[in-house]
């Protein structure tokens, strides 16, 4: 793969258009995108830099969705899977 990436980060604002600020819990929005983002960008890359909060990301196998081990899972038990997770 060739070329640059860019990634860029658009401030959360509130429905008046003002930036948002932190809620007494912070901003869990912006920590679950973050985590969302790392753990993509996790899957295509084992060699990534950024590893905050990965221990579960590496950790967790959810056979054909996520760090499916080197043996194939059953194509059974990943149409249940498919099917439970649609429902």
């Amino acid at each position: 793969m060739q070329g640059k990436p860019y990634l860029y980060f658009i401030s959360k604002l509130t429905p008046t258009g003002n930036f948002a600020k932190p809620s007494i819990n912070g901003h869990k929005a912006t920590e679950f995108l973050e985590d969302i983002l790392i753990g993509m960008a996790l899957s295509k890359n084992d060699q990534l830099e950024n590893t905050k909060g990965t221990k579960l990301l590496k950790e967790l196998v959810v056979p054909g969705i996520i760090n499916t081990p080197k043996r194939k899972a059953s194509k059974g038990a990943v149409q249940k899977l498919k099917n439970a997770l649609s429902n």
